[in-house]
């Protein structure tokens, strides 16, 4: 791997990791679906209804996540690992249709 391939490897690995240690999207997602409730480290700074208020924060969050996601999926596939790229392909999709979710949803739901 060339040094402008490593240089974007940590970026993209940047991009998904700062996003998902203070928002969780993924843990808040599992979280969900099991039934527990989950903390995410954003909320030690920032009271919830900052994103209730403004929703485009929490989609921009989201987007920088998707990127580097897409990034690291990218990387993935040229590895000789036959797991890392359905790891990250399979969380991108799920990123992905909560992305589709939040910004479908952003104005309510209305009849």
């Amino acid at each position: 791997m060339g040094k402008a391939q490593k240089i974007w490897l940590w970026v993209s690995l940047s991009m998904f990791i700062v996003p998902e240690v203070l928002f969780s999207f993924l843990l808040l997602l599992i979280s969900g679906f099991l039934g527990r409730d989950f903390l995410p480290l954003v909320t030690l700074f920032v009271k919830q209804q900052v994103f209730v208020d403004h929703p485009l924060y929490l989609l921009l969050a989201l987007f920088i996540e998707l990127l580097g996601l897409l990034g690291l999926t990218v990387f993935s596939f040229r590895s000789r690992n036959k797991f890392l790229p359905f790891l990250f392909l399979g969380s991108f999709l799920i990123l992905s249709g909560l992305f589709y979710i939040m910004f479908y949803m952003r104005h309510g739901i209305s009849f």
